[in-house]
């Protein structure tokens, strides 16, 4: 019985000593993630795409050209973004593509907040409807905020 006893001290005692050894490989892993996300620089722009109620998912990620052309074939006023974005820039980054629509012709969408997280995987976006006149229209506008990410960035929260 004394031997069992302490085969079992044994185990447990190599089990604590697995699980504080991964434990910290996480944390070090997780800090070294968010330094490194500390340096991405976000870029986004907004560009007024026009109206369309064929959109049935308003936040993409993009991670080839071929997946950029289908997503913006759905839109009119696009050939400066097909023309910035070629194949060389998806090589080292992705995009990401959130359409907004309006049902006032004077109002735009403003940026707040761009971050990456959830240990680079995670776009966390933040953005408003702003009015540009006193006086608005009946007019249906779509807007595409289109952010340059890194290519670990598959999600899109807001």
């Amino acid at each position: 019985m004394e031997n069992k006893k302490n085969i079992l001290a044994v185990v447990a005692a190599v089990l604590v000593a697995v699980v504080g050894f991964f434990g910290a490989f996480k944390l070090i892993n997780e800090e070294d993630v968010k330094e490194a996300l500390d340096d991405v620089e976000l870029v986004s722009n907004i560009y007024n795409v026009g109206y369309t109620d064929n959109v049935y998912n308003r936040y993409v990620v993009v991670s080839e050209r071929v997946e950029l052309e289908k997503f913006l074939g759905k839109f009119t006023n696009v050939k400066d973004l097909l023309d910035k974005y070629d194949d060389s820039y998806f090589k080292d980054k992705s995009l990401a593509l959130i359409y907004e629509t309006t049902s006032n012709g004077a109002v735009s969408i403003k940026v707040n907040k761009l971050e990456v997280v959830g240990n680079g995987t995670t776009l966390e976006i933040d953005y408003s409807k702003e009015a540009t006149a006193d006086v608005g229209t009946a007019v249906m506008s779509g807007f595409l905020i289109v952010v340059e990410v890194p290519k670990s960035v598959k999600m899109i929260s807001d």
